[in-house]
């Protein structure tokens, strides 16, 4: 239900923003708004004011505004109504068309700024554990070791360093400056090219090997008839070797338990005081590699180790401004980015999230808190800026091409190139949309 709830809100704010910046400039250079709608299909709501009819609709994946004269040619005397959009100068109406866009670029940049008037809460650049024969192990990157920059731009946090490693996903030498827990400074070698298309994952520090805390055998939840609870294990026990190795870190564990399938392991734990070795059969587990294995319990970590590293970035207004364009543009340039190497081939199709995807991302922040739900619904209305203004037929960035078009040709577009741009542009937004539901079942299913 969450899910859904914060789903709709997001879109509802979205739209209402995006439509808005229409409607407002629209009126600015003296066109007729007849109707302004959030939602597709049957109205909901509707009512008037002054020459405009505004409704919400049942379908809350969008919204459009209705102008007068859209497509419109002049009547036998060569003339247009006064508030028609097509008997508007080129330029007035790119104005419009792109005022969409850049009101969502604005409510990226008001949101961001606002977090950091506020304070996010955010995670110090230390590295708590790094997976065995990873990539981050291969560069030499060490437990304790801090980043300070990536492809020499400094490195505030690890929500800072995410993107500008996605930036970088396809390098073959990728140069970190880092600095080890003595204090030493050296810049280490990543290789993310190694990685392919995992690089373009969510949560690429994992992809890397990397994990933000350092685990201590503290257990987290078991699962009911899960062979970690046949054994004997409870929550809060804390594991302290395994078949008498200590452990280094969960990912090793995790590791350990993965390739133990149908062999019988050791335990050894502490509970209140009292040594344990309790014996564990991890399950198999199949899959199209072949099966792993598993005893069902998560990893739960020390309260004073995850506080220690987590910090209030806050900024004053002046530079809380700043910052959220700095931002901005940066998500911009690797949004831009992604969406080029999607198309060439560089990235792999299988990132595309449809509205499915989306909700659960929504869903998912809001049951975070406040400051994480604004941070999503930022940078959804960035991307949303920024996919409005791809040149394609439908979209704004397509409507833009036409107006161009005309601001240099001195006339419009014939209807027949018009017609046909659309038709292909409805293909392409429906090929992508199929592409989407189909990534987003796919991944509902793999789990």
């Amino acid at each position: 239900m969450l899910t859904i709830a914060a789903f709709v809100l997001m879109i509802a704010i979205l739209v209402t923003i995006h439509e808005y910046g229409h409607y407002w400039v629209a009126r600015r250079c003296g066109v007729t708004v007849l109707k302004f709608s959030i939602g597709f299909g049957k109205p909901l709501m509707t009512w008037r004011r002054g020459e405009t009819t505004w409704q919400i609709a049942m379908i809350p994946l969008g919204g459009f505004v209705q102008m007068q004269g859209e497509g419109e040619h002049a009547d036998a005397a060569g003339k247009l109504a006064s508030g028609s959009f097509s008997g508007k100068h080129p330029l007035q109406k790119i104005a419009v068309v792109i005022a969409g866009p850049v009101a969502n670029l604005l409510l990226a940049w008001l949101l961001f700024a606002a977090l950091f008037m506020v304070g996010v809460p955010a995670h110090r650049p230390v590295i708590g554990e790094v997976q065995p024969g990873s990539v981050a192990a291969a560069a030499g990157i060490q437990q304790g070791d801090r980043l300070l920059a990536i492809a020499g731009e400094p490195v505030e946090s690890w929500e800072d360093a995410q993107p500008k490693l996605l930036a970088h996903a396809n390098e073959p030498a990728l140069p970190v400056l880092v600095q080890t827990s003595q204090g030493a400074r050296h810049v280490v070698v990543l290789g993310m090219s190694a990685l392919g298309e995992k690089a373009y994952e969510a949560n690429v520090l994992q992809t890397l090997g990397i994990s933000l805390h350092a685990w201590k055998g503290l257990v987290g939840d078991v699962t009911a008839g899960g062979a970690a609870q046949r054994a004997g294990i409870r929550p809060g026990d804390r594991i302290l070797a395994v078949n008498g190795d200590g452990l280094t870190g969960w990912s090793a564990f995790h590791g350990y338990i993965r390739s133990a399938a149908g062999k019988t392991i050791v335990l050894r734990v502490q509970r209140q005081g009292e040594l344990l070795n309790l014996p564990v059969l991890p399950e198999l587990v199949t899959d199209t590699s072949g099966g792993y294995g598993r005893i069902g319990l998560s990893a739960r970590y020390d309260p004073l180790d995850t506080q220690s590293i987590r910090f209030d970035d806050r900024s004053d207004f002046g530079e809380s401004l700043i910052r959220a364009g700095r931002h901005t543009w940066e998500m911009t340039k690797l949004s831009i980015k992604m969406i080029g190497q999607l198309i060439t081939g560089e990235a792999s199709l299988k990132q595309v999230s449809g509205p499915v995807g989306v909700a659960e991302y929504a869903g998912q922040s809001a049951s975070v808190g406040l400051l994480a739900y604004l941070q999503f619904i930022a940078f959804i209305s960035l991307s949303l800026g920024i996919l409005n203004l791809l040149p394609i037929p439908v979209l704004d960035g397509g409507h833009l091409l036409y107006h161009t078009a005309e601001l240099l040709r001195g006339r419009p577009l014939p209807d027949w190139c018009m017609e046909w741009g659309q038709r292909l542009g409805i293909a392409l937004l429906l090929g992508l949309m199929a592409l989407a539901f189909y990534n987003d079942i796919n991944r509902l299913i793999s789990g």
